[in-house]
């Protein structure tokens, strides 16, 4: 529970998880819930009304639903993912694999051990696994071109935990095929107005 002061003459627009009178409220998240959640209050003065946010990232350490994948890039069964020949970003060739996480992850647990890219023949690609906590999102980011026609295998292994410590439920595997041909990057450079 977290005790939150709003400015005076605030209106609450969730009473759902909060309890109390203004100035002070109390926070009681949902069960079961980690991650970020906004607050939102309307602040009245007069005929002035402005609107005021209070962003909270839950921790509580004890809650017991395992970590689930919500979705991944390239979908499971893409045909004709664009291919690059060279990188991008340095020592990085598109196209980025993101793998989005329903709550946050233990960053310890994300790494080359329990997520991977293989393809059709098993032969593991090298590149970097990154984590982006503020949109519980894993990225992988091959460090060599895939290869036209080829079809790759995503794997993120049950290794991987929440900051409660549970583990994925089970292994998780999809697969999409690379494009028939390369595709060129070509960087947007813009210039003033004319």
């Amino acid at each position: 529970m977290l005790c939150i002061t709003p400015f005076e003459n605030a209106a609450v627009n969730d009473p759902r998880l909060l309890s109390g009178e203004p100035p002070t409220l109390l926070y009681t998240p949902d069960p079961n819930f980690e991650g970020m959640d906004t607050v939102a209050f309307e602040v009245r003065s007069g005929a002035n009304v402005a609107q005021a946010d209070v962003t909270i990232l839950v921790h509580s350490g004890d809650e017991t639903i395992p970590p689930e994948i919500v979705a991944t890039s390239p979908i499971s069964g893409a045909v004709g993912v664009a291919i690059y020949e060279t990188p991008v970003y340095e020592g990085t060739c598109p196209p980025f694999v993101h793998i989005l996480f329903s709550e946050p992850l233990d960053p310890a647990t994300v790494n080359g051990d329990t997520v991977r890219v293989e393809d059709k023949n098993g032969t593991r690609l090298s590149g970097q696994v990154q984590f982006d906590a503020t949109s519980n999102t894993v990225r992988f980011l091959p460090s060599e071109p895939l290869q036209m026609s080829m079809a790759y295998t995503g794997t993120v292994g049950a290794g991987i935990r929440d900051t409660s410590g549970n583990s994925l439920a089970e292994e998780y595997r999809w697969s999409f095929q690379a494009n028939t041909a390369k595709s060129i990057y070509l960087p947007v450079i813009c210039c003033g107005a004319r």
